[in-house]
């Protein structure tokens, strides 16, 4: 079968999972003998793909251009979503695909998608974690928005009514076929009144042996040995690193006791990052917690193997985190939140333990708990594993998905016959 995946960024162009998941798709249908052919948008870095991989797309939208988002509406977008129906075009006649997949992250361009449907004979699917193309558009949400500064404002004020301000093409596609990453993202299309048979959960996973198993922690800790944290994740406040670091100044204040120790490995917005600094040091927590820059995804699973304890404490609802996953696989207990996709993985005492949001009182306990007990956290690894080794794996998906792609194929051949002799 031929295949093209439409996404924003494709790897090695390292922004999270999604991308990463992407590329193990990609590369597990190419295995499973399908021809697959990525395009995706440009980028500074020059990369020598050794796949086939078109780097060519502009988004419609790029807020880290130097130009005005008014300026680019008005002067660019034209011109950058012509060039990106021009090379997709191109790339259909060149593949004849009888499937392409759009990808969306960030900002992609809905008018490949509205073109892609208007095809008779080719299965037009989505893969939806998060980003849908119901959702209001990132032009929708910069008008919709406050801007930072009173310059920012009154721009908006007087250009607003000469511009074209909804950018909704998103909401009038089709949607005949649609994955999503969780039942939770599942809930979220039929909300928008995509039709239930047109949804179907294919949750992501991970390949096992990229995250070898570490041992139970019973193995890797005797009672009062330091039990070692790890939040892994963009820097943001809707991730939560927030409230691992209030966790930590109560743990400080309650618990001097316990020895846990905190690594915060990644980046985000200089304003927030400063902020946690701000906090560790006014709260004397350099002993406890401390930052780790970003690495490299392939230096991960070495980086995860320091630590017992992966922690999860998103305030937002999260469509299924791949991390959570990678970590049960390694044998560190799972801490996180339940929102959004996170208890379609993360279950209470079964598999790993979850608090509220942004509950640094209750995850505080919790880390407590775990740093006391550890046959609990066996009992937690152990929970984990069989989670992972059965239901969240990247072969199961790449299974689950190749299955689809040929259902979808047959039906759609199945109602060209119909219609030729009808």
């Amino acid at each position: 079968m031929n295949i093209i995946f439409v996404c924003d960024q494709y790897p090695p162009v390292d922004r999270g999972g999604y991308a990463q998941l992407c590329y193990d798709l990609a590369h597990g249908l190419r295995g499973a003998g399908h021809d697959v052919t990525i395009l995706c948008n440009a980028d500074e870095a020059t990369h020598f793909d050794a796949e086939p991989v078109l780097r060519l797309l502009n988004p419609p939208l790029n807020f880290e251009d130097s130009l005005p988002v008014p300026a680019q509406q008005l002067f660019q977008m034209p011109k950058r979503r012509a060039h990106n129906l021009k090379i997709f075009n191109q790339l259909l006649a060149d593949k004849s695909p009888q499937v392409v997949m759009f990808w969306p992250n960030i900002y992609l361009d809905y008018h490949l998608m509205k073109a892609a449907e208007a095809l008779p004979d080719v299965v037009v699917s989505y893969y939806i974690a998060g980003v849908s193309p119901t959702d209001p558009s990132a032009l929708d949400r910069y008008w919709a928005g406050e801007a930072k500064s009173g310059v920012g404002n009154f721009v908006r004020t007087v250009l607003g009514p000469l511009v074209e301000k909804s950018d909704d093409l998103g909401q009038r596609l089709k949607l005949d076929n649609v994955l999503t990453v969780s039942e939770y993202e599942r809930q979220r299309m039929l909300a928008c009144g995509v039709a239930p048979e047109n949804v179907t959960v294919c949750h992501n996973g991970i390949d096992p042996e990229q995250f070898p198993f570490r041992g139970m922690p019973s193995d890797m800790r005797e009672p009062g040995q330091s039990l070692r944290v790890l939040y892994t994740g963009r820097l943001v406040e809707t991730k939560g690193a927030h409230t691992a670091v209030a966790a930590f100044r109560y743990l400080n204040e309650q618990h001097p006791e316990a020895d846990i120790k905190l690594t915060l490995l990644g980046s985000g917005p200089q304003a927030f990052v400063d902020q946690l600094d701000a906090q560790i040091t006014a709260h004397d927590l350099a002993h406890s917690v401390e930052r780790h820059g970003w690495i490299a995804r392939d230096a991960v699973p070495a980086f995860m193997q320091q630590f017992d304890v992966l922690l999860l404490p998103t305030v937002h609802a999260e469509p299924l985190a791949r991390s959570p996953q990678e970590a049960m696989a390694m044998g560190l207990v799972v801490v996180g939140t339940p929102t959004g996709g996170t208890p379609e993985i993360l279950q209470h005492g079964l598999n790993g333990l979850t608090f509220q949001p942004e509950n640094e009182i209750e995850l505080a306990n919790t880390l407590v708990r775990l740093y006391s007990d550890i046959k609990l956290g066996d009992k937690l690894v152990t929970g984990g594993r069989k989670s992972v080794l059965n239901r969240f794996t990247i072969d199961r998906m790449i299974e689950e998905v190749d299955a689809y792609f040929s259902d979808w194929s047959a039906q759609k051949r199945a109602q060209q016959v119909a219609s030729s002799r009808s």
